[in-house]
């Protein structure tokens, strides 16, 4: 049966099960919800994980094939799309690629048996042919060409591109049209069975449940599935440098976008098994230091010097990186004021905002939590990196004003790299 976990601040359950074969399977049962179930099921395995080791054997697969693998596991063995029964059984499914998972969704109003038995089919029977592997690379070659144009994306693209020297972050989530080229049948089953197996899956569930049913379906599924040893994604490690440090290019845009990325130094084996008590101190202070509120953000915009501002950190297997996205009417003004403000940041940076910016993260996560299709991707999220999202209003109070003050105080003391699209003069 389920273990039955109690929040106590939430007044709300969860309830866990770990089946022999490796399936983990949470469910966030909400008894308001009489009809609706929602349905995430996340792989620990995205576009960075191109370089790993299974069962003693060293595998370098082409940029692009996670994403590719997603698209392809809707192929059923007997031809069918996989697609067509979940509408058959009334339910809307989805799935998507990130840089460190692989994520299958689907939502409904009837029974949740159905679609549900049907999506862990779908995942247990991998069927790639030459035939429809190579049908599968023409569509994904258009897509990648169709967001080639995407300013947005190739600003980002390059700007990873200058940064990191061998990282997988370098390439974009679904490849070149190039990588692509490589992938072919053996090397998707290569990647599925090294991370598709079901000791790599997390389940999550959430909305109207019954937990009996649900058992009796997942015992039924145990007894027909055994457990299998999942790869071990490696990384080369890199130095801080960068390989530019300012690059600037004519596209054909309405005014001045730039990205400036500073290289941070990657979380260790160790610190990545609390990633959220490094990474939230650090979202905090670039909210309070860049965000709207900011004072450097409302003098820049007060002075029409900018018309769009984000400032945001990720941090991934091997790599991480604090990033800003620009839109200004004057690239010189700008940089001169962000290099001016950055080099004394942490003069910026008080408690008043520090209190203030961190009962706006809580509000923005209970507010979420209302909603479920909302609440399970994020629990799902944070569970694939180690992280209770049940646990995120106790973290938020343990973070103290020193660790903001030092994150803002040691920016200025990583390499960074700046990227300029701007347009043609007439």
């Amino acid at each position: 049966m389920f273990e039955k976990i109690y929040y106590k601040q939430f007044d709300e359950f969860v309830y866990h099960k770990k089946l022999h074969c490796g399936l983990d399977v949470h469910v966030l049962k909400v008894d308001s919800f009489k009809f609706s179930s929602y349905v995430q099921l996340f792989i620990p395995y995205g576009s960075n994980d191109t370089y790993y080791t299974h069962l003693d054997k060293t595998y370098v697969q082409p940029a692009g094939i996670a994403h590719f693998l997603e698209h392809m596991i809707f192929a059923m063995p007997d031809g069918s799309d996989a697609f067509e029964k979940f509408d058959e059984y009334e339910a809307d499914a989805n799935a998507m690629t990130t840089r460190h998972y692989t994520k299958y969704v689907f939502n409904t109003t009837k029974d949740l048996i159905k679609p549900l038995n049907h999506l862990l089919n779908m995942l247990d029977t991998p069927y790639f042919t030459d035939e429809n592997v190579k049908k599968e690379e023409k569509i994904i070659e258009k897509e990648l060409i169709m967001y080639m144009d995407e300013l947005e994306d190739k600003l980002y693209n390059k700007l990873l591109e200058n940064i990191y020297h061998k990282h997988p972050i370098k390439e974009d989530i679904g490849g070149t049209v190039q990588s692509i080229q490589a992938i072919k049948k053996e090397k998707l089953y290569e990647v599925y069975n090294a991370f598709y197996q079901n000791s790599n899956r997390h389940l999550i569930i959430g909305g109207a449940v019954d937990l009996e049913k649900l058992n009796e379906f997942l015992t039924q599924y145990d007894d027909k599935h055994t457990f299998s040893e999942v790869g071990k994604v490696l990384y080369e490690p890199e130095d801080l440098s960068v390989i530019k440090t300012y690059d600037e290019y004519i596209e054909d845009v309405q005014t001045t976008q730039i990205m400036i990325g500073y290289k941070l130094p990657p979380l260790n084996e160790d610190e990545l098994k609390i990633e959220k008590y490094y990474t939230l101190p650090y979202d905090i202070m670039l909210e309070i230091a860049f965000g709207k509120t900011s004072s450097f953000y409302q003098s820049l915009m007060n002075d029409g010097i900018v018309t769009y501002l984000n400032a945001s950190h990720r941090s991934y297997y091997g790599a991480r990186i604090v990033e800003f996205t620009v839109h200004t009417s004057n690239k010189n003004a700008f940089l001169k004021r962000f290099d001016d403000y950055v080099q004394g940041l942490e003069q910026d940076v008080n408690i008043e905002d520090f209190a203030m910016i961190k009962n706006s993260y809580l509000g923005v996560y209970l507010k979420n939590a209302t909603k479920i299709s909302n609440k399970i991707g994020t629990y799902g999220s944070m569970l694939i990196r180690n992280f209770d999202a049940y646990q995120y209003a106790d973290l938020l109070k343990e973070i103290k004003f020193d660790d903001i003050y030092e994150h803002a105080k040691n920016l200025r003391n990583y390499n960074r790299s700046v990227v300029v699209f701007k347009k043609a003069k007439r």
